[in-house]
């Protein structure tokens, strides 16, 4: 089995950052995707601090930008689900649902996955997490849960299309002002703060969510047609094996990469994904050079 270079786990913008400053170096990196690329990005309204993009981009028009930089070096991604991924005799095995591959170095640009929405210690199973599955959506009815930018920046985006109802348990919201500030223009946002979701009927075409409103002290119901969670993020890695993560102290920055979102908490921006992407294609470009040299 062929033993590749760099394999590069995520198609958003830290994966395909990395792997198109490992192409300019000359390297053939096989790039891998789950799902859509772009991750996180596809659920932008806009994106307004990214350098040299003053009048703002959304996150479909970015991913549109992201595949012409593919496409212009030649990159093909393999759209597959990473299973697991182990070090063996200091090469990485990486299985997916379709194939198995090899490689001496290894990128973990997987980016996050959202903490599930529980209530009363119990999941729903009609909950979505991402705003893109709905972006062609029209004149429905839509609740989403959270406080942060995540839930506000969601209700921004489906708004122009939909009825949206958003619920806050908190008195405060947590969002940046401009984000605020573009909340507050729009007419088809019903804003409750303050307010508990107790429990969810899933019926076969609609969600019914009963809410306790506590500034009130008063409970009510909404009817919606999707129910959508933004109550966290926490990084997208269990397909790591055990042993694999056990010797993380020892490898990492040796052979084995994280870049983006997967690494970086809350600060999960564009430009900081960008920037990690290319940090991480040099660090390779040297560590590659260096065992090359020595014949490691």
């Amino acid at each position: 089995m062929v033993v590749n270079d760099v394999i590069v786990i995520g198609a958003g913008i830290a994966g395909i950052s990395a792997t198109v400053q490992l192409k300019r170096y000359g390297f053939n990196p096989l790039l891998v995707e789950r799902n859509e690329i772009g991750g996180l990005i596809l659920n932008a309204n806009l994106i307004e601090n990214y350098p040299g993009l003053p009048a703002g981009i959304n996150g479909i028009e970015f991913k549109n930008l992201l595949l012409k930089h593919l496409e212009k070096y030649e990159i093909n991604v393999c759209f597959e689900n990473v299973m697991n991924v182990r070090l063996e005799k200091k090469i990485y095995l990486v299985e997916t649902d379709k194939n198995f591959y090899k490689s001496k170095f290894i990128v973990i640009a997987s980016g996050t996955k959202p903490v599930k929405l529980f209530i009363k210690g119990k999941e729903f199973p009609k909950t979505i997490y991402e705003v893109y599955p709905l972006r062609n959506e029209i004149d429905k009815n839509i609740i989403i849960i959270g406080g942060g930018d995540a839930a506000f920046d969601y209700a921004v985006n489906l708004c122009k299309n939909n009825n949206i109802f958003l619920l806050n348990k908190n008195s405060d919201y947590n969002c940046i002002n401009s984000l605020w500030k573009s909340f507050l223009s729009c007419t088809r946002i019903n804003y409750f703060s303050e307010t508990e979701v107790e429990s969810v009927e899933n019926q076969a075409e609609n969600i019914i969510i009963f809410c306790y409103d506590k500034k009130n002290n008063n409970k009510f119901d909404l009817v919606a047609d999707y129910m959508v969670a933004a109550v966290g993020r926490e990084p997208n890695n269990d397909f790591l094996s055990e042993n694999l993560k056990m010797s993380l102290s020892e490898i990492e920055d040796e052979t084995i990469f994280f870049a983006g979102d997967v690494r970086n908490g809350i600060y999960r921006q564009a430009s900081i994904s960008a920037g990690d992407g290319i940090k991480t294609a040099m660090k390779i470009a040297e560590l590659y050079k260096t065992k090359t040299k020595f014949g490691q």
